[in-house]
C-alpha cells in the first residue's frame, strides 16, 4: 500500500532520433496516463520542471518539423521510498515544448503507443487459404517496432484480405477471429476474449480500505470504477478483486480502462493514484 509519508519518484527516460539518451530523474515531474482497450491507443501527458535551456532545447520537437517517420521515445518509471522503478508508461512522442510563461520554466510533453505504428505505409495483405492469426499478427508487430506476445489464441484466418497501417490489421484479425488485441507499453499481447491477461506471479491483485482504496467504487452499466493509490499491478485487461461493503462492487473484475495520475518533487501537486474500469469477471 502506498505511504503519504514515503518519498516518491518519477524517472523519465528520453531517446531521440539521434540516438541521444536523457535520463530525468530527481526533478519535479508531473504525469497523466490513460490505458485504454479497444481502438484507442495508450497516451501520456508529463509535465517536466527546472530543466536547463539547453536540455529542453536539444529535447523540444514537434509534428510540423519531423520529415521522417520517426519519433523520439519515452519511458515513465515510478518508484516509492527505497523500492524498485516500476514502469507506468512506454511510448512514443508526438508533442515536446518548452513553456517559460510560469513561475518555473516547464518541458510538456505529449505521447502515444504505437504512433508510428499507425502511420507506417503497407501493402494490402492478402490470405490464400488459413494461417495462423498469432503468426500474422507478431509479423505487423514487428514492422510497428512493437514486441508480442500470444497467451493462448490458436484461431486462424482464411481466405481474407487486410488493408491499412501495420496496428490497423492486427486489429482488424483480432476483430475476425473473436479475440482481444491489447497494445500498451510498446507491447502488443493477442489472448482470447474475456480472458484475464497474465500477471507477475499470477493471482489478481487486490484492492480494499486496507491495499489503499480512495473513497469507494462506483458501479456502472457496464461495469465498476475504482480509485486507489498507485498501484503499477493494476494493467490493462488484468484481472483485479475489489473487496467493499457497497453492494455487488465486491469481486473479480477484468480491467478495460486503467490511468495513472502521478507527481513528485513538486510541493504544489501531490497526486499519486490509479484509477480503472472493469467489467464483472467472478
Amino acid at each position: 500500500m502506498a505511504q503519504t509519508f514515503n518519498k516518491k519518484s518519477i524517472r523519465v527516460t528520453i531517446t531521440t532520433q539521434k540516438g541521444e539518451t536523457f535520463v530525468l530523474e530527481d526533478f519535479a515531474i508531473d504525469c497523466s496516463i490513460q490505458k485504454n482497450g479497444g481502438v484507442e491507443l495508450s497516451k501520456s501527458k508529463v509535465n517536466i520542471y527546472g530543466l536547463k535551456l539547453e536540455t529542453m532545447q536539444r529535447l523540444v520537437w514537434t509534428q510540423y518539423r519531423n520529415r521522417t517517420l520517426a519519433y523520439n521515445r519515452i519511458t515513465v518509471e515510478a518508484k516509492e521510498g527505497n523500492s524498485a522503478y516500476s514502469m507506468v508508461f512506454k511510448g512514443e512522442i508526438l508533442f515536446c515544448v518548452a513553456d517559460f510563461n510560469g513561475a518555473s520554466p516547464v518541458l510538456k510533453i505529449e505521447a502515444t503507443t504505437a504512433a508510428l505504428g499507425k502511420l507506417i505505409p503497407d501493402d494490402p495483405i492478402s490470405v490464400e487459404g488459413s494461417q495462423s492469426a498469432a503468426s500474422l499478427i507478431e509479423s505487423l508487430a514487428k514492422k510497428a517496432n512493437l514486441t508480442f506476445t500470444n497467451e493462448g489464441v490458436t484461431a486462424q484466418v482464411s481466405d481474407t484480405t487486410l488493408s491499412g497501417d501495420p496496428v490497423t490489421k492486427m486489429q482488424s484479425i483480432a476483430r475476425q477471429v473473436g479475440a482481444e488485441l491489447l497494445i500498451e507499453d510498446q507491447h502488443v499481447t493477442l489472448l482470447p476474449k474475456n480472458k484475464p491477461k497474465e500477471t507477475v506471479g499470477g493471482g489478481s491483485p487486490v484492492v480494499d480500505a486496507e491495499s489503499g482504496m480512495i473513497g469507494y467504487p462506483t458501479l456502472t452499466n457496464t461495469g465498476v470504477n475504482c480509485t486507489c493509490y498507485y498501484r503499477p499491478d493494476i494493467r490493462l485487461g488484468s484481472s483485479v478483486t475489489v473487496k467493499t461493503i457497497v453492494p455487488m462492487a465486491s469481486g473479480t473484475w477484468l480491467v478495460t480502462q486503467v490511468s495513472h495520475e502521478l507527481s513528485a518533487n513538486n510541493p504544489k501537486k501531490s497526486a499519486w493514484k490509479t484509477s480503472f474500469t472493469g467489467t464483472w469477471w467472478v
